[in-house]
């Protein structure tokens, strides 16, 4: 067999004009995905978007399908997932209240001339009947899902069977939680968006970070008091790792070890906490509830009667719709981790029956390879994916491109010169100085020297741990509902997101000057002597 003959998974085939991005398409999968992590969320992944855009009536059901990258809502390139821009904009004009312009405005800054506008709008009255429906039923499903994905992960990671069939029930699974979680992601963007509006036309602009924090019942916020909890001895890590263990590093990759599987991995995160000084999260999640209810008093006094009522319906609607984002997503990982402890079954037992020379190899085949059962040629096939994907893995792709990517060497000079990064503002607000620390892996990084300022490429749970003693956080990617913008607000620390390349431009040392209101990062001062230089 030739390296040529087999098929790779990890690069699809753009048409010369379709515009794509990087831009927030990579904080669910950073890096650089196996095989087997494609073929889990390829398809999947693009059948729950466009199924919850079909229940809102913003798209009809003849659209629900998977169809070549150029026009599939992501594909990927190099190993690396990307949005398809012009894909996302054609559903953005069908969608009342939002346009393909501005959907470029968001993701790029900039919305491209001469585009033509795609509007349907025989959909208008279609998602008049059906949104509202959806919006009623969402947070129901949800909550009921919730436990029986609990219960259904429990024991699908107790005891793992070693069978194709279990790697499948685990995708659709995700499909499934997928479908839901992108619903209500849906639904809570656009109340964000409308809570922006308002608060700009009341005269408060950037009052909206404040009012999406505070909650008490948003899961990361949870997970950040759990895992302090077990720092002070309160609980045990076996505890936590029966509530959350199905977070961890890298935690979309099927091939990543979960907390559930690596109490060492847990460990790390954790030691992080025990040199904070003594807090009562209680107190503090307190705290956080009473500034948030400052801050919706101070909108509503801005408002005419009839105004205010309205916006009462929608700060009611925010704290319900914001904390399920969370939820959704607790699923979803669940199922990937159920889908993990599949795979690894599987690989063992293909190792042990001499098809694999390593149980991780299992990881860079397909689900239908493994469908089709052992087969002699596996080696041939993992030693070329593996070959590949270490050559994937020293590339990065551009932030956006149309066409085919031209790829970047991460051994490549590092863009210096850049004295100002801008992104989006999403925490507390002021104007935060210090010394960055560029960490890209959260498994080898020292802790963070109070007053260090934490830059890096997107988080996920595993990182928080760093979190608590930054002054200040600054992220490539991520929007004002992702993970790092969550936690960010939850510890009243300002954050820069979806900075693109910050973590490329900035180097360790660096003296910035982060502002939590613009959301611009100046690079003020050159790098001094690191103590903690990261490695690409």
């Amino acid at each position: 067999m030739k390296a040529g003959d087999v098929s790779d998974p990890l690069m699809h085939h753009s048409d010369p004009g379709v515009l794509w991005t990087t831009v927030n398409a990579a904080e669910a999968r950073p890096g650089v995905s196996t095989p087997l992590s494609q073929s889990f969320w390829g398809n999947a992944a693009e059948l729950a978007a466009r199924q919850a855009f079909c229940d809102m009536g913003v798209i009809p059901r003849s659209m629900v399908r998977v169809g070549t990258a150029s026009e599939n809502i992501s594909a990927v390139f190099f190993g690396r997932c990307a949005a398809n821009v012009d894909t996302l904009r054609g559903i953005a004009d069908r969608t009342p209240g939002m346009s393909g312009d501005g959907l470029e405005r968001q993701f790029l800054g900039a919305a491209r001339e001469g585009i033509p506008v795609v509007r349907a709008r025989g959909r208008v009255p279609i998602v008049a009947i059906k949104a509202p429906v959806v919006l009623a039923r969402s947070a129901r499903m949800m909550l009921r899902m919730e436990t029986e994905y609990d219960r259904w992960w429990r024991t699908r990671t107790q005891h793992p069977a070693a069978t194709a069939g279990a790697l499948n029930e685990a995708m659709r699974r995700f499909e499934i939680a997928m479908w839901i979680q992108l619903r209500v992601t849906y639904l809570a963007q656009g109340m964000f968006d409308n809570l922006s509006q308002l608060a700009a036309a009341a005269g408060v602009p950037g009052l909206e970070r404040r009012l999406v924090s505070g909650y008490g019942t948003v899961l990361e916020n949870r997970i950040v008091d759990d895992m302090y909890a077990v720092s002070r001895g309160d609980t045990t890590i076996a505890t936590f790792q029966d509530r959350w263990g199905f977070h961890g590093p890298r935690e979309g990759e099927l091939m990543s070890r979960s907390w559930r599987e690596s109490s060492a991995a847990l460990e790390r995160s954790i030691a992080g906490y025990r040199e904070r000084p003594d807090t009562d999260p209680a107190a503090e999640s307190r705290s956080r509830a009473r500034d948030r209810q400052a801050a919706e008093r101070e909108l509503l006094g801005t408002l005419s009667p009839l105004r205010r009522a309205g916006a009462r319906l929608l700060l009611n609607a925010v704290r319900s719709y914001v904390p399920l984002r969370e939820v959704g997503k607790s699923m979803y990982v669940q199922s990937i981790d159920a889908g993990r402890a599949a795979a690894r079954a599987l690989g063992s037992h293909w190792h042990a029956s001499g098809f694999l020379d390593d149980p991780e190899d299992v990881f860079f085949l397909t689900i239908p390879e493994l469908g089709r059962g052992p087969d002699t040629s596996a080696r041939e096939i993992v030693a070329v994916r593996r070959t590949r994907h270490l050559q994937y893995a020293q590339l990065d792709l551009p932030r956006t491109w149309t066409g085919m990517p031209e790829p970047i060497r991460l051994d490549g000079p590092a863009r210096r010169g850049v004295t100002r990064i801008e992104g989006i503002a999403v925490s507390r607000s002021g104007v935060v100085e210090g010394v960055a620390r560029v960490i890209l892996d959260p498994e080898t990084a020292d802790a963070i020297e109070p007053g260090e300022i934490l830059v890096c490429d997107t988080t996920d749970p595993s990182w928080v741990s760093l979190f608590v003693s930054a002054a200040a956080l600054v992220i490539d990617i991520g929007g004002p509902l992702s993970h790092g913008a969550i936690v960010a607000r939850e510890l009243g620390i300002p954050a820069v997101v979806n900075t693109g390349d910050g973590s490329r431009v900035i180097a360790t040392g660096d003296l910035l000057r982060v502002d939590g209101d613009t959301g611009v990062v100046d690079i003020i001062g050159p790098v001094h002597t690191p103590q903690h230089e990261e490695a690409p």
